[in-house]
């Protein structure tokens, strides 16, 4: 049905600037529409990184600003340099193997 009487916003707390139009009309850059488009389908917070890190954690909503899905496979070495250097010291000290390899 809708409404029956026109009703009336009140006046924000800071005057609507002149160029309003102009500056609710121009063009997003593509980091913010990409913080929006998260925002909006995950539910996460939106504006200063600092600042959502401290409202999503005071809000329990850590697992919005989180990458999805299961953590990327490291790329890097399996042993640290330290244990390779490690590993190559002992090999080059110890005499070589002679016994028999068993199963």
């Amino acid at each position: 049905e809708g409404l029956e009487k026109p009703f009336a916003l009140s006046d924000g707390p800071l005057p609507i600037p002149k160029n309003w139009t102009q500056l609710v009309g121009r063009k997003l850059a593509v980091a913010d529409q990409d913080g929006i488009s998260n925002s909006m389908r995950r539910g996460a917070p939106l504006g200063n990184p600092d600042w959502v890190k401290r409202a999503a954690t005071a809000l329990n909503l850590q697992s919005t600003i989180k990458p999805r899905g299961r953590p990327r496979k490291s790329t890097g070495h399996l042993y640290s340099p330290c244990v390779i250097s490690f590993t190559e010291h002992i090999c080059k000290t110890l005499p070589p193997f002679r016994g028999k390899m068993q199963p």
